[in-house]
């Protein structure tokens, strides 16, 4: 058995279990020639001992299996680490609010690590907060990533704060992102091109400028994605795309770095968009889809168009940076980050979430776009009236026996 310096007891404990249930001797091997020992009897008479006991078995395996995992996720396998947690450093994009900001405070606070928080605006509010935590262990560090100028100045920053401080690189979370809410025939092509050099392009990045520093520690990269990425919704056609693409792209890199034993991990969060600001620019992204309509467009979406922006601007305004509450996320995210053996995904999600994405799953397609519109809850399309449209006036045909007996007068 290891020792409790090198791997923790439930970690060890997980592994041994899926190696033995891997192993052709176990419990399918066992029950095969279990059978195969009894002998037939037409269905009567027959000892069924043997059959209970390999279920007994199977059963208690299984258990062991579903505690073992529970115990991680609630205790985690990374107590071994706390003795080297003020050694260990995590860079995070997209520091200025949201999730970002709400990591950004729980790896410092909480986890006592050296935290580079990339930020867009260093000056802005979200950064002065994080630079006022009382510690020498977080780092504002000035990041857009739709730049490759600035991903290599972040990246020289960290590289010589790492070596200054003896420190490891021990993840980089990808949490910078931008959202659009608005139907696809409204987005104008920058809008599109925002969404896409942001979430894909900058993600991609910013990732392949740190492979290196990652590289040499063994470090791991964490994607936030979204559960746009699992389903689409109608208004974030564009932004799912990405999420989506986002998505296929974590599963190549995996399997690509899984050589230099680098984990590559996607994140899904909860539901928090109205405890960030992802959404405070959308009044003057809804004005500039305005702009560029068409007459056309205006006059086919007009009172539609402005019931949508209006029930978004209803729900959505600018609260400024604030820390997220939900014990559920970071306990997902501590496992993520500081797991021996972290899984591929992770989900957060509250129960309406989770039975929503179940139905989308198993449902027809008919029925599952119904359950979309229903789970999205946005104002309804009405069709009205076109102003210049006229009722079309039918005139009565002549009689062909009256015309002919005119034409006999």
């Amino acid at each position: 058995m290891p020792t409790a310096n090198s791997v923790n007891i439930f970690s060890w404990a997980y592994n041994e279990v899926l190696d033995a249930v891997s192993k052709s001797t176990t419990v399918v091997a066992l029950y095969r020639t279990y059978l195969e020992w009894v002998p037939f009897s037409g269905g009567r008479g027959i000892d069924t001992t043997g059959q209970i006991i390999v279920a007994a078995v199977s059963g208690a395996a299984v258990a062991a299996v579903l505690c073992i995992r529970w115990l991680q996720m609630h205790k985690g396998d990374y107590r071994h680490l706390k003795e080297k947690l003020r050694h260990l450093a995590v860079f995070i994009s997209g520091c200025d609010s949201g999730l970002g900001y709400s990591l950004a405070v729980h790896c410092h606070d909480k986890l006592g690590l050296t935290v580079f928080a990339g930020c867009l605006k260093p000056e802005g509010e979200g950064a002065f907060r994080l630079s006022q935590r009382g510690s020498n262990r977080m780092h504002i560090v000035p990041l857009d990533i739709t730049k490759t100028d600035s991903v290599e100045k972040a990246k020289k920053t960290v590289y010589n704060l790492i070596h200054a401080k003896s420190l490891e690189l021990t993840a980089l979370v990808n949490n910078a992102g931008v959202m659009v809410f608005g139907e696809f025939d409204w987005m104008t092509e920058r809008l599109m091109k925002y969404q896409i050099e942001v979430n894909l392009l900058g993600t991609m990045r910013l990732t392949r400028a740190f492979i290196s520093l990652l590289r040499d520690h063994h470090g791991r990269i964490i994607t936030v994605s979204s559960h746009c990425a699992l389903e689409t919704l109608p208004g974030l056609s564009v932004y799912g795309a990405t999420k989506t693409a986002l998505r296929a792209w974590s599963d190549g890199l995996r399997l690509e770095l899984a050589k230099f034993s680098m984990p590559v991990i996607t994140i899904i969060p909860g539901s928090f968009s109205t405890q960030s600001n992802i959404f405070a620019c959308q009044g003057l992204h809804a004005k500039e889809m305005e702009l560029y309509m068409s007459p056309e467009d205006k006059e086919l979406y007009g009172e539609y168009f402005e019931r949508y922006h209006n029930y978004l601007s209803s729900l959505f305004v600018d609260r400024g940076p604030v820390v997220l509450s939900d014990k559920l996320l970071y306990r997902k995210f501590n496992h993520a980050l500081l797991s021996t053996c972290p899984r591929v995904n992770y989900i957060v999600s509250p129960l309406r979430y989770t039975i929503y994405h179940t139905l989308f799953k198993i449902t027809p397609t008919k029925v599952r776009d119904w359950l979309v519109t229903r789970f999205v809850q946005m104002p309804e399309w009405k069709q009205k009236a076109r102003a210049d449209s006229k009722p079309e006036i039918l005139l009565a045909q002549p009689d062909e026996r009256m015309i002919g007996s005119d034409e006999e007068n």
